[in-house]
């Protein structure tokens, strides 16, 4: 079994670090780059790493990810930058180990901000400050626009902060790159709900939303409101809020738990619930292969003792002697959907029960910003945007992150930050040049 302190325990060396650059080949087409959401000059960073310019190399990473010591832990490189490595190589470069060793160089020898442009005069309002929020507000702040971020909660972050575990990131490297963004310029104000989106826009000259998507979506199955049956996102957010404020978390799961779900919001609920002690099984109602999931993460539940159990649906949940009692249909696949994957099919007269101490639902979040309706959304309630800008339906207001995808990986939302910060750029500078006539300001 892999100690919780493990993640986060293997830092390379300098003399490691440059032995493990020398071997990139330093390809013209660089198919690693292309892996990375954020366009990250991998090939160059490498490559000042192995000359031993790590000052250098970490300026190249926040040119074009600001939380490129939080991305190094968390992003999925064996699915993205690392797997399109291993096209050329036996073994790809060890490219999330090499960022996140130029990070912590960084943070040990001191951080130097980038360069940006004077103040141009205009402001820009954020709400939400996980990773697309924080993404949009240094790009802005570079671009020398002023910077205010609104969080509802006591703290920033977003799921950084509340939602991802510590075993896997580590609160003070969260902490300081908020305060590497601030240094910036950029202001965060906590404990700021916005319940007004055009009261809001009115006070800046554009807003960009990056508020995540941490409202449960409902199973609408009977008993899912019954004592003993959480949210995953309101257990992981339980245990943060506990170690940030050092006392006990208030949600205790008890010996047996069943966590239902087969995204990266349930493997971190399984993780957390077997390293506090309790005998985890997941059950997901497609196949394996078909759990969205990354391999890695799924890798490590089962190295730590979760067991998975697929093409299970629940039907139902009942109170049984102080314990919660799941009841399941299993599944056969069916027509592939939408997703590329085959729709679960359940088998008459296959339930089956299961007796826990609690149960933790993932299955699925949307959008918790009450004021989404103001703007186009779709089926699911997640923003539709211009996908070249972030530009949403609402003239001014932009977005990015998991309310516009759904959920996918903190490099995605840096990505959609940085993207909608050059789209507000855009938007501002050919209003201003539209507001003008033969050169004279109207």
């Amino acid at each position: 079994m892999i100690s919780k302190h493990d993640y986060l325990s293997k830092l390379m060396t300098q003399q490691d670090a440059v032995a493990e650059a020398s071997r990139c080949l330093g390809c013209d087409d660089a198919p690693c780059r292309t892996g990375c959401p954020a366009a990250n000059d991998i090939v160059k960073f490498v490559r000042q790493i192995a000359q031993r310019n790590f000052r250098g190399a970490i300026k190249t990473v926040r040119e074009a990810n600001v939380l490129a010591g939080t991305c190094a832990l968390i992003c999925p490189v064996g699915e993205l930058c690392e797997f399109r490595c291993g096209d050329k190589l036996e073994r790809p470069i060890d490219i999330g180990a090499l960022q996140r060793f130029v990070a912590e160089y960084e943070r040990t020898h001191g951080m130097s901000l980038l360069p940006a442009k004077q103040s141009a005069g205009k402001s820009i309002g954020i709400i939400g400050s996980g990773p697309a929020g924080l993404s949009a507000s240094f790009e802005l702040a570079r671009l020398g626009y002023n910077v205010e971020i609104h969080e509802a909660e006591q703290l920033p972050g977003g799921i950084l902060t509340y939602g991802i575990p510590s075993y896997r990131l580590d609160p003070e490297i969260v902490n300081d790159e908020i305060e590497y963004i601030k240094a910036m310029g950029v202001k965060i104000i906590t404990s700021s709900a916005i319940d007004d989106l055009k009261s809001f826009a009115g006070n800046y000259d554009a807003v960009f939303l990056g508020v995540g998507a941490y409202r449960s979506l409902p199973l609408n199955i009977k008993g899912e409101k019954f004592d003993g049956i959480f949210q995953a996102s309101a257990y992981l957010k339980d245990i943060k809020v506990a170690q940030l404020s050092d006392k006990p978390p208030m949600i205790n799961l008890g010996k047996e738990v069943i966590v239902i779900g087969g995204g990266n919001t349930a493997i971190d609920a399984a993780l957390s619930a077997r390293f506090s002690g309790s005998a985890v099984n997941i059950f997901y109602r497609r196949r394996r292969v078909d759990m969205p999931a990354f391999r890695t993460e799924i890798a490590s539940a089962e190295n730590n003792g979760v067991k998975f159990n697929f093409n299970y649906s629940p039907i139902e949940f009942l109170r049984a002697d102080k314990r919660v009692e799941a009841v399941f249909c299993r599944n056969k696949t069916g027509k592939i959907d939408r997703s590329g994957r085959p729709v679960p099919v359940q088998i008459e007269g296959s339930q089956e029960s299961f007796r826990v101490d609690n149960i933790l639902i993932a299955t699925g979040q949307g959008p918790t910003f009450r004021e989404i309706d103001l703007i186009k959304t779709d089926k699911r309630g997640l923003v539709i945007v211009d996908d070249a800008t972030g530009a949403t339906s609402m003239p001014g207001v932009y977005a990015g992150g998991d309310a516009v995808n759904g959920g996918a990986t903190a490099v995605q939302a840096v990505a959609d930050g940085k993207k909608a910060a050059h789209g507000i750029d855009k938007y501002l500078s050919n209003s201003e040049s539209n507001n003008c006539i033969s050169g004279e300001p109207l």
